[in-house]
């Protein structure tokens, strides 16, 4: 049985929450990085911040938002 999230009448998946909670939890962690200054260290930084953000949406996605 799916579960879906809804705010009044609008239905979301919970990927989408997950998703956000993923880009929301990279970015955070993208800043602590950068005011410590262990982003220079990396050669690509967009990149790394997109590995955050699936690592993070993958691991909501399996403990938050199960299906």
């Amino acid at each position: 049985m799916p579960h879906d999230l809804y705010f009044g009448d609008v239905y979301f998946p919970p990927l989408l929450a997950a998703a956000a909670l993923g880009l929301i939890a990279a970015s955070y962690t993208s800043r602590l990085m950068h005011k410590h200054g262990v982003m220079v260290r990396f050669a690509n930084p967009p990149l790394v911040f997109i590995a955050f953000s699936v690592i993070y949406t993958v691991i909501f996605g399996a403990t938050i938002f199960p299906t």
